[in-house]
């Protein structure tokens, strides 16, 4: 992680080819690193979200560890993501009927409704 001091507001952005160096020369120190840097933004969270990122996490930890190589790990958490955003009941979905339903009028259209 990089300080970047902007408007003398510190933020902190992340350095890839920091965690990429530090992957291909330690990748024991990086794994480690990596997990506390996710345990700590977990801990940030309102409580009644851990659990969900707790479990979300460990279902990319169990791709990580059963992926045959890294870009089988990243194809099988992308195709997690893509999953999450397009299935029936996705990320997409849920916004697209919150959308409609906060919308006067635009149940009646989606569901094409005679009077």
């Amino acid at each position: 992680m990089v300080a970047d001091n902007n408007n003398n507001q510190a933020e902190t952005r992340f350095d890839f080819d920091h965690w990429m160096k530090l992957a291909e020369e330690n990748p024991e120190v990086f794994e480690q690193k990596r997990q506390d840097k996710i345990q700590a933004f977990i801990k940030e969270v309102p409580k009644q979200r851990q659990q969900r990122l707790i479990g979300l996490q460990w279902r990319i930890d169990t791709e990580i560890k059963l992926a045959n190589n890294p870009v089988d790990a990243c194809l099988k958490i992308h195709q997690m993501m893509m999953d999450s955003v397009f299935e029936t009941d996705g990320l997409l979905n849920t916004l697209t009927l919150k959308k409609c339903v906060n919308k006067p009028g635009t149940v009646k259209n989606i569901f094409d409704i005679k009077k």
